[in-house]
């Protein structure tokens, strides 16, 4: 989705942000939730058709102090520093499973730099959750460390009813 894109485009170019990174998150929240549906609800394989159909907006991270930003091995060895540069580039419309692998390491990251912060850690589930919804992101979540990341947050923050409920999911 463009609109997606565009978030986590600047997730990625401005890391060291905060607040950017909450509210983006909390955009994401938004945006990824099922069109027409219930928060939750499994899509239907004519929504995900039609979304994939949409045009996309690539998002390529090159990081030259980290060799590895297209072979992730766990979560902790995937991280974009400030010196990582990010492009982006729009396509021809047809479904690009590329830009959804580098936005999942764009949330991925922004959870891990800004793992004492509770309430990006609540909203940063929350995301994940709703992306797991598409079972292409669900796939890169799970590739990347997704599951690893929500039981971080839950036991950095065990008293936070948020980060808690959302980790559940």
């Amino acid at each position: 989705d463009g609109l997606a894109s565009i978030i986590l485009y600047n997730m990625a170019a401005f890391p060291i942000h905060s607040l950017l990174q909450l509210t983006s998150f909390h955009t994401l929240v938004v945006l990824l939730r099922p069109l027409g549906t219930n928060e939750g609800m499994v899509h239907k394989a004519s929504q995900l058709k039609e979304k994939a159909n949409r045009s996309c907006h690539i998002i390529q991270i090159s990081n030259p102090s980290n060799t590895t930003h297209n072979k992730v091995d766990n979560f902790n060895k995937q991280q974009i520093t400030p010196n990582a540069t990010v492009t982006s580039s729009h396509c021809d419309g047809s479904y690009d499973p590329f830009w959804e692998e580098n936005g999942v390491r764009v949330m991925l990251d922004s959870l891990r730099r800004y793992s004492h912060d509770r309430y990006l850690q609540a909203m940063g589930c929350w995301a994940m959750v709703n992306a797991a919804l598409y079972p292409s992101l669900k796939a890169s979540l799970l590739r990347l460390g997704a599951v690893y990341a929500v039981t971080n947050a839950m036991m950095l923050h065990p008293n936070v009813e948020a980060v808690q409920f959302r980790g559940l999911f």
